[in-house]
């Protein structure tokens, strides 16, 4: 998709409405439930918040993905958007976005290239509520990946993540203990899509229509 379209149409959806949980569950684990009956059981959720950062490369749409560090943890080397925990300093979780980017991936991102707010996520492994942004550079940024939490940065062109034959089922395993899990999924080389950044990526589809 060329990027003026992209952008003509993700502001054209942050401002009549945001599909949400319908687009969302598309892509959930199976038996997820939506986010007020995850919240009702959360103890103390911990917040965060994550960018997705769409940029142009020969006119048409990319999007910036990490790859996480292997780590004993629910989402160890899993596939997702710069971002992480919310700290005491950070006035938002916009500004949490922003310096979690600039830690993970090298990219300065200003509040003003950030187009708004898609819709929270819960995440129960972890105890996380999540708060995604989406931004739009004007050129394709050099990245430094964090060398204690980044394994690689991945790009992938918006064509790959709207092509239905890479939406897989497949089955996942969570965490030390090597859970399996149940789910829809994007499959896009070698690399899986799932969880809380593939129900993100559905949202995005569907302002996308």
């Amino acid at each position: 998709m060329h990027f003026d379209d992209f952008l003509l149409k993700i502001n054209s959806s942050l401002v009549s409405g945001l599909p949400g949980e319908i687009a969302q569950l598309e892509l959930a684990p199976l038996g997820r439930g939506n986010l007020e009956e995850s919240m009702k059981n959360a103890q103390n959720p911990k917040y965060s918040a994550v960018l997705a950062m769409a940029y142009p490369i020969d006119s048409a749409t990319n999007i910036c993905f990490i790859e996480r560090k292997a780590y004993p943890g629910v989402h160890s080397g899993q596939i997702g958007f710069p971002g992480g925990k919310r700290e005491e300093e950070d006035n938002d979780l916009m500004q949490t976005a922003l310096r979690e980017t600039l830690e993970e991936v090298g990219v300065e991102v200003s509040p003003a290239q950030v187009l708004g707010q898609l819709s929270p996520l819960y995440i129960p492994p972890s105890n996380f509520f999540v708060q995604p942004f989406i931004a739009a550079l004007e050129r394709q940024p050099k990245f430094i990946a964090d060398e204690i939490e980044v394994e690689r940065v991945l790009e992938f062109s918006l064509q790959e993540l709207l092509d239905e034959r890479n939406l897989i089922d497949t089955q996942v395993s969570v965490g030390e203990q090597g859970f399996k899990l149940n789910t829809r999924a994007f499959r896009i080389g070698e690399h899986i899509i799932w969880g809380a950044t593939a129900m993100m990526v559905s949202e995005i589809r569907y302002m996308l229509r």
